[in-house]
This record gives structure tokens, sequence and C-alpha cells, in this order.
């Protein structure tokens, strides 16, 4: 069944169909505000991050993830503590080498991502405290479908090395969650364990 062009064209300011119609003509602008809505581009922003380094690394840290702009879930929205946790985790809170990270609740990615990206360069440049030792491993977690989903993504566009991983895991699932997490990783092998707004309280609640 066609789309309806009148109830797509209503998402569109009047100015911008105005001008698209007299550019393109009618049924091809139609086609593409459309295809735009069934597509839902206008739900979702890339967002860029780059962070300075430590000299062990000596690069700039680019990471650019795809982010919601609706309600996409809040596993999908590129929380400003994702960043923080990153800058926090390359200056020095993480280290590059020798380490095994499970970061619960990876939402969008940008720690994971940024992190196991910043240990990949440390390695391939001898850095990160030591020309010895293998670079650190990152095990990303979330629970959301959706943002397990786009969380593969992000990972896939920033070519993240395979020293990340991405899993589905509950934290609040008590001793069947402490059982699923030995199958995906030796606990007693994890250094660290981070997360960042993975705690929240529904407005109202008290």
């Amino acid at each position: 069944k066609m789309a309806d062009p009148r109830m797509a064209a209503r998402a569109v300011p009047k100015r911008h169909r105005a001008a698209a119609l007299a550019y393109f003509g009618g049924l091809a602008t139609a086609t593409a505000i459309a295809l735009d809505e069934w597509l839902d581009l206008r739900k979702w922003r890339t967002a860029r991050h780059v962070l300075t380094t430590p000299v062990s690394v000596d690069m700039k840290l680019h990471t650019r993830v795809r982010a919601a702009e609706g309600e996409a879930g809040q596993g999908c929205v590129d929380w400003p503590a994702g960043r923080v946790l990153l800058q926090w985790a390359v200056d020095g809170g993480v280290p590059l080498r020798h380490g095994s990270v499970l970061e619960v609740g990876a939402g969008v990615g940008v720690t994971s991502i940024g992190l196991a990206l910043a240990a990949s360069c440390s390695s391939e440049a001898g850095g990160g405290g030591g020309s010895d030792g293998d670079p650190t491993r990152v095990l990303a977690t979330d629970v959301c479908d959706s943002a397990l989903a786009n969380l593969h993504r992000n990972a896939a566009e920033n070519e993240a090395p395979a020293l990340l991983r991405v899993e589905r895991w509950d934290a609040a699932g008590g001793t069947e969650a402490v059982r699923r997490l030995s199958r995906l990783v030796d606990p007693r092998t994890l250094t660290h364990v981070i997360g960042a707004d993975i705690v929240s309280v529904p407005i109202g609640s008290g």
C-alpha cells in the first residue's frame, strides 16, 4: 500500500515543502518525504567526540556514534557522562594494557568503543605503560534490544578492533546474571567494571 503523501508531508515545515515542490515536482517530493518517514532518518543524529589522549598514546581519539533524537529508548541517547567516563579512562583511570574491562549499560558505545580504540593504538605505538603485555580488552554490555543493535552498528562504523566485544547482559538478573557473565568472561580476570548514567529514577517516584 502506497503511503499517503499528504500525511507524510505534514512532518516537513511548509517553507521547505513548498521549495521542494517547486524544484522537484509533486510526485518526487512526496516519494522522498514518505521514504524519509519510513526510514526514520530524522530520528537519529551523528554525535562526534574528539578527545586528547595521554602521551603514551599520542593521538586524538575520534569516535562517531549514532544517537537517538526521539523516543528510541534511554540506551540510544548520547549521554554526556559517557564521554566523561571515556576521558577518565584514557587519562589513566583504566590501563591500556593488561586490562579486562566490563562496561555495564554501554548504550551508544562512546566509552567502550573509544577505550578499545585507544588500547589498540597504544599497542601499535608500543606505549601505555611499557612495550610488553596484551592491550586491554573491553566487554560492552546492555540489555535493551534497540541499544544493542545500535551499539553493534556504532562499533562497525568506528572499525572497532577485536579488543571490543558487544554482548547482552542484565546486571540486575541476580544469580542468573552471575552465571551468564561467567559464560561471557572469566570474572576473575576482570580488572575494571565501569558504567555511566546506568541508574535512573522515574519522575514523581519519590
